[in-house]
């Protein structure tokens, strides 16, 4: 063997020690038992926890919401409670369980084909897809209460090709313009 390659296999040796690398207390045994804990903790919380804007809000078993977050307005999905971060801006938006207190929910959600769009509009092809959906808000509402929907528009790929995502959302009170 040549120097070079002896100098290599002394550098990978640990020298002898009480604490070493196999050894309970001893280095890598402290990191491999830091990235056990930090893969446990991503299965048990999953990624969302750690990246709410790229993986959305934490959700449980049955696909609710667990906890509040704000989010993208794209991460909503149908029966999910929500209030709009700030005063005219629909692209952001805080998610909680709808246990919580909370402004809009989200009631029906889908994609607009390209030939919907052209025959009668986005407008009027979004409420004609959350009509039967409104209807049922609306006859769930309490009694007094003014419902009220509104619209939310998106562009996802799908098949290799753009679609519109339509997101229908209600309330049972009117916001103040």
């Amino acid at each position: 063997m040549g120097p070079s390659r002896q100098l290599n296999e002394y550098a990978i040796r640990s020298p002898p020690s009480r604490i070493g690398p196999d050894v309970p207390g001893g280095t890598m045994h402290r990191f491999t038992i830091v990235v056990a804990l930090a893969v446990g903790a991503l299965a048990l919380t999953g990624c969302s926890a750690l990246l709410p804007e790229v993986y959305g809000p934490a959700r449980g078993d049955d696909g609710q919401v667990v906890e509040v977050s704000e989010a993208a307005a794209t991460f909503l999905q149908r029966e999910d409670c929500f209030a709009f971060t700030t005063e005219g801006d629909l692209s952001r938006v805080t998610i909680s369980p709808c246990s919580q207190p909370h402004d809009w929910v989200v009631i029906e959600q889908g994609d607009l084909t390209l030939r919907e769009e052209k025959e009668t509009g986005i407008q009027n092809a979004v409420s004609a897809k959350c009509a039967e959906a409104f209807a049922a808000f609306e006859a769930a509402a309490p009694e007094g209460s003014d419902p009220w929907q509104q619209f939310l528009l998106s562009e996802a790929e799908r098949d290799h090709r753009t679609v519109t995502v339509f997101t229908c959302v209600a309330t049972v009170t009117v916001p103040e313009p």
